[in-house]
């Protein structure tokens, strides 16, 4: 398994935790973006099997990031601290794993959108 996954999180913390947790699992952290237009401009530049990225972006909806990685065909999954009703659009139907999660459940979370 050697999928390249993008990682969008505006917490720093939270991002290395993400990617530590990936990368033990054998996934490769291709980029981490704490940004939504760091993040769309990596997503229509770069290739990756799959994103994991937070649904709100120090104030930004990630909405217009979730299109954009929809248009490119790569599948992602949300991380929030919000339930599905608060999420609107594109965000509104990706797999949602609710923070805070366990390790495990990232785990199987970005192997069934990476497979």
């Amino acid at each position: 398994m050697r999928s390249r996954i993008l990682i969008v999180e505006d917490e720093p913390l939270v991002a290395q935790d993400i990617a530590t947790i990936l990368t033990s699992a054998g996934y490769v952290v291709a980029d981490m973006v704490g940004t939504v237009p760091l993040a769309i401009s990596f997503a229509r530049s770069r290739r990756y099997e799959a994103a994991v990225l937070d649904a709100n972006l120090r104030g930004e909806s990630a909405e217009l990031l979730a299109e954009a990685l929809q248009q490119e065909g790569t599948p992602f999954l949300v991380l929030s601290g919000y339930s599905r009703a608060h999420l609107k659009g594109a965000l509104s139907n990706a797999p949602l794993l609710s923070k805070p999660f366990s390790r495990d459940a990232l785990v199987r979370a970005v192997a069934a959108i990476s497979q």
